[in-house]
């Protein structure tokens, strides 16, 4: 279970670097979430997005071939800072 909220962690890390590789504009993606852009960019500063707000991004942003790159590169950062088990070491998978 610790590994799976340390993905949930890495994720929310990098949120930000998820939002700015996919296809959408800013615009799109706060009216969808149904917020004001001011609260929207601070949320994506601060990297305080709720569970019900990440959801609906990973439904809005959610792609395998976009998942893969940014899930490496996460696996990567989150490796050299010492904090990430990857699934395929955790036996979970």
């Amino acid at each position: 279970m610790r590994d799976i909220v340390l993905e949930y962690q890495n994720i929310l890390f990098n949120i930000d670097k998820i939002i700015a590789a996919s296809p959408y504009k800013a615009s799109y993606i706060i009216e969808k979430l149904g917020m004001s852009s001011a609260n929207y960019h601070k949320k994506k500063r601060e990297k305080s997005f709720s569970l019900q707000e990440m959801l609906k991004l990973t439904d809005l942003i959610d792609s395998e071939v976009m998942e893969d790159k940014l899930l490496a590169e996460i696996s990567i950062e989150a490796e050299e800072r010492n904090d990430f088990v990857p699934l395929r070491e955790s036996g979970l998978v």
